[in-house]
């Protein structure tokens, strides 16, 4: 479960002005989750509801 200040990073980060100064994104979505892991790019964090781990398991390992 992400912290309170994780949950606040996430928020600010829908303001374009915010992600320009801490040089970060959201990536939401099965397909573009797999293309950043896949991509140059350092991730940070994945953050997975308890529905989709337990119906996507095998794809989370």
């Amino acid at each position: 479960m992400p912290l309170k200040s994780e949950i606040l990073m996430l928020s600010k980060l829908n303001l374009k002005k915010f992600r320009d100064s801490e040089n970060k994104f959201i990536v939401e979505g099965k397909r573009l989750v797999s293309e950043g892991i896949k991509s140059k790019f350092n991730c940070l964090q994945i953050l997975i509801t308890n529905e989709f781990e337990k119906k996507d398991f095998e794809y989370c390992n």
